[in-house]
């Protein structure tokens, strides 16, 4: 295949691959993560509970994973769980430092759950969790995972 139609192809390919249209801030309606990862299957299902409940679906961001894959990766390698790193930082501030030009306005944290669907029950189960995954004051979310542990980083734009 070369010429345009070629180019015309390719360029259809890898932007299907990407994993939906990105726009502002690092923002797009998919998950930004590989298709089929727990990670992109617990957005999606935090847009189904928020859908049952007539709420509008979070936009994935980029740089709200980023967050959220580091912290869980720190707290793993670290041996720590808490919201706070051993370094002192919050979410908002491990937000900003991975570029999230917005309003960082909250956090879950998960461990021990081994798919997507028990981390999901366990969050909605918590009112605090289930507040945050259904809060009409965030409007972007980030997720990351690192075995068993988990934390999905909330934003507002």
């Amino acid at each position: 295949m070369t010429g345009r139609l070629g180019w015309a192809v390719l360029a259809a390919v890898l932007v299907s691959a990407c994993g939906g249209e990105e726009t502002k801030g690092g923002t797009s309606e998919t998950c930004g993560a590989e298709d089929g990862s727990d990670v992109c299957e617990v957005f999606g299902i935090v847009n189904e509970e928020r859908a049952g409940m007539d709420l509008p679906a979070y936009a994935w961001n980029a740089e709200l994973a980023q967050a959220a894959q580091l912290h869980a990766e720190d707290m793993v390698d670290q041996g720590y769980f808490d919201h706070t790193s051993l370094d002192g930082r919050d979410f908002s501030a491990r937000a900003k430092d991975a570029g999230y030009d917005a309003f960082p306005s909250g956090e879950n944290i998960a461990q021990g759950q081994k798919t997507p669907a028990q981390v999901m029950d366990s969050w909605m189960g918590s009112s605090g969790h289930r507040a945050n995954i259904l809060s009409a004051d965030h409007s972007e979310i980030g997720v990351g995972l690192d075995g068993v542990t988990w934390v999905q980083v909330f934003g507002q734009r």
